[in-house]
């Protein structure tokens, strides 16, 4: 009596052909939030620097301001 069944292909065949496919996107998502991360930091110093050269400029008008100039 014959099997009608597709020969199974190995676990280790499997394993050769799945493992590269499945780390594939790994690089590209770990650099991706890199990426993001990074963006995040510098946005947060643009803001810090924008709001602490804010705050240096009304701290000179209001020096100005005081001391009638």
């Amino acid at each position: 009596m014959t099997s009608t069944e597709p020969p199974s292909t190995p676990p280790r065949a499997w394993r050769q052909l799945l493992c590269p496919l499945l780390a594939a996107p790994f690089p590209a998502i770990i650099g991706a939030v890199v990426v993001q991360v990074v963006a995040a930091a510098l946005s947060g110093l643009q803001g810090y620097a924008v709001g602490t050269s804010v705050n240096i400029r009304t701290n000179i008008r209001v020096a100005a301001t005081d001391s009638g100039v």
